[in-house]
């Protein structure tokens, strides 16, 4: 049985469906049933780690934070793996722009920061968040050297000039 793990604050206890059980500190643990491995091979303790408890189960969040176990619902929706190819019905083109001159002229100290994110906020802003999500099949990402695109023509004229901007600026 797969077991995700939801963060709550709270100065209560708190216990989801009985799946978690309470030391007497009030500090929430993982009952050893909960940590079988579920069907890709992680345990809940795996699990139990990433959301900042220790490899018994014990929170380690120092602002009381309560660990609550919900079980996985299972898929319902039919999924395939589709043709494999990306659907290009209203002629969509595959484009890479360069950014590297932008994204070396701002960086940071901070090696977490990404520049590129502006680009891509500046991109939705004027094509409008829609454009990227309706029929029209659409891809846009970005890391710090390429923003690379998928979608119309004229669209891809749109993305062009706001990466002009950015990297010519």
């Amino acid at each position: 049985m797969f077991i995700r793990l939801v963060l709550v604050r709270s100065s209560a206890v708190v216990c989801a469906l009985g799946l978690i059980t309470f030391a007497q500190s009030g500090v929430a643990q993982t009952p050893d049933w909960a940590k079988q491995a579920n069907r890709y091979g992680a345990t809940s303790s795996s699990t139990a780690r990433s959301a900042g408890l220790s490899s018994n189960g014990v929170s380690t969040e120092s602002s009381r934070l309560a660990a609550v176990a919900t079980p996985e619902q299972a898929t319902r929706a039919k999924v395939t793996k589709g043709s494999g190819k990306l659907p290009n019905s209203s002629g969509q083109v595959w484009r890479e722009y360069d950014i590297r001159p932008y994204t070396l002229r701002v960086a940071s100290s901070d090696p977490n920061a990404k520049p590129e994110q502006a680009i891509i906020d500046w991109v939705l802003r004027e094509t409008g968040y829609e454009a990227w999500h309706s029929e029209t099949f659409g891809i846009l990402n970005a890391n710090r050297d390429t923003l690379t695109v998928y979608h119309t023509p004229a669209m891809q004229s749109i993305v062009a000039n706001i990466v002009d901007r950015f990297v010519n600026a």
